[in-house]
């Protein structure tokens, strides 16, 4: 049977809060997973692959992070203008996997900016990164995405979705897992903003013969709507080494009962773009119920 959203999404939290730490110990790892600047710096420590962050905005002051850019105390933000950038920048700490206002691309050149491609005054870029208390990451843009994935949407980062979870023996297993895919030349593969999402066995790493769109955008579909390359006997390469590269990597998130991975692969190998505590639980039950991974994995007393 499949698992109410409320029920699921309640034993996600729970168990990634700790359980079994003193009620005054309000010490959480979940941040390190939702702050982009403290997530690029842990798996760099690690020696796993994640785009570099270039540049942080804070307060509408600019802190250069690269090695691209000569690292120094925060500068006023029009100093933005004297480098060359092709990049994304991110809220760095959004919600929803990607929603538009959360993540946009941003290409400098000559002192102009263009946003999504779009050339833009300096004031309006200002007034977006400038909004509520939110910090910002300007991170660098994947340019080597294997053939597999662009086949199916050259123009948008395609992402592959993998969580992993705690096992009660304390070993990491994979329980489900998506491909996503961006469409009308939109470089975002977000699937409430309209993209397609197919679901992958997670055991071999093939592809369901459809996949799907959100409603009111489509419903279920066999081929990508732009390039037409059907989902029916594609199976991702190398997927055991990749489920491997997640699992050994939960490790490092010891106190993180569960997590949902967004990867990029590319010539290199795979690329991390970001672990998710708050992964969707109704995503993990698209093409089946989930009822026997909850009871083995999230049930409680």
């Amino acid at each position: 049977g499949y698992v109410p959203w409320f029920k699921w999404v309640n034993a996600r939290q729970q168990l990634n809060k700790a359980p079994g730490r003193p009620v005054y110990d309000f010490y959480n790892s979940v941040c390190l997973l939702r702050d982009k600047f403290y997530f690029e710096t842990v798996l760099n420590k690690a020696g796993y692959s994640t785009p570099a962050n270039l540049m942080m905005i804070n307060d509408a002051r600019l802190y250069l992070l690269s090695s691209t850019c000569k690292p120094s105390a925060a500068v006023d933000l029009d100093a933005i203008l004297d480098y060359e950038i092709d990049a994304f920048c991110k809220r760095n700490v959004g919600y929803g996997g990607g929603i538009d206002d959360d993540v946009f691309s941003l290409r400098i050149s000559a002192r102009r900016i263009f946003i999504r491609g779009k050339e833009t005054s300096f004031e309006e870029f200002r007034r977006i990164v400038s909004q509520g208390k939110s910090s910002w990451i300007i991170q660098e843009r994947i340019n080597n995405q294997d053939q597999f994935m662009s086949q199916f949407h050259p123009s948008s980062v395609n992402t592959i979705r993998i969580v992993t979870v705690k096992s009660h023996d304390k070993t990491i297993d994979a329980i489900c897992s998506f491909a996503r895919f961006g469409v009308n030349g939109r470089g975002s593969d977000n699937w409430s903003s309209g993209g397609v999402l197919v679901g992958i066995d997670v055991e071999n790493g093939k592809f369901e013969d459809f996949g799907l769109m959100r409603p009111g955008v489509g419903t279920r579909i066999y081929k990508h709507p732009d390039t037409g390359v059907t989902f029916k006997d594609k199976a991702v390469p190398k997927w055991q080494g990749i489920v491997e590269y997640v699992k050994s990597l939960h490790e490092f998130f010891y106190d993180l009962h569960s997590i949902g991975w967004d990867i990029c692969l590319t010539d290199d190998g795979p690329v991390i773009i970001e672990g998710n505590d708050n992964w969707d639980t109704i995503d993990a039950q698209f093409y089946r119920p989930g009822k026997d991974i909850f009871d083995k994995y999230f049930k409680t007393k």
